[in-house]
């Protein structure tokens, strides 16, 4: 009788923990590994954005920070609500390892290859590609090193990320998010944070939202974009 009992809660243990391993493989695992690739999107767009630079002549258009909707991107916020569209540029930014690699190859090919290495780099990121991108969709990244006074194009372009299907731009102005800017046609001043909302193709029902901070903006609560800052423009 006693043996009975023990093996009588044995199996029941067994039993137990294999019910919770088949439902750790059926829910549990899936949907920690969407958390993951979320933060994985969210890092890399935060990563891309918090660097932005612009510098302080105002006769300067190598430096910029440009946000629109582009009526053929795809709006997490409905349209005409949010920016879809960001065109900036960075300082500092990482080399890439085919820059950093050493394969013995002219100055010429390296330059075909990989582009001008160090200097300010451009960067637009977008849901419509500038160039011919064939069947890929998703979110785009177009870098260029040096940057030029030609925000629209240049570079090189690639597939950021192919689970993006919407994506909306906010800016925080010291006072309110604002649905778009542009440093070319108002103040020189970089936004002091950018609010991104997406959507995912398998899930285009619920949108995700997230923060960047711009590390080199200098607007605040108390001295939001529109006001007289010493030695820039109202």
């Amino acid at each position: 009788m006693t043996a009975l009992v023990i093996g009588v809660f044995v199996v029941m243990g067994l039993t137990i923990a294999f019910s919770s391993a088949v439902r750790y493989q059926t829910e549990v695992a899936p949907r920690r590994q969407a958390v993951l690739q979320e933060f994985a999107i969210e890092n890399q767009l935060r990563s891309l954005i918090e660097n932005a630079y612009i510098d302080s002549s105002l006769d300067s258009a190598h430096t910029f920070f440009i946000a629109r909707n582009d009526p053929s991107g795809s709006s997490a916020l409905g349209s005409g609500e949010a920016a879809t569209e960001l065109m900036f540029t960075v300082a500092g930014s990482r080399l890439s390892g085919g820059a950093i690699a050493s394969d013995g190859s002219t100055f010429e090919d390296r330059n075909e290859r990989i582009g001008p290495v160090g200097g300010v780099t451009e960067r637009r990121i977008g849901l419509t590609p500038i160039g011919d991108a064939g069947n890929l969709t998703g979110a785009f990244l177009r870098q260029q090193t040096p940057s030029d006074d030609d925000p629209e194009q240049g570079g090189f372009e690639s597939l950021l990320d192919e689970r993006i299907s919407s994506m909306s731009f906010e800016f925080w102005d010291g006072l309110d998010w604002q649905p778009d800017w542009d440093t070319e046609t108002f103040e020189r001043r970089l936004p002091a944070a950018v609010r991104i909302t997406y959507t995912l193709t398998e899930d285009e029902e619920t949108p995700r939202s997230f923060v960047v901070r711009v590390l080199g903006s200098d607007i605040t609560a108390s001295n939001p974009l529109g006001t007289t800052v010493e030695g820039g423009t109202p």
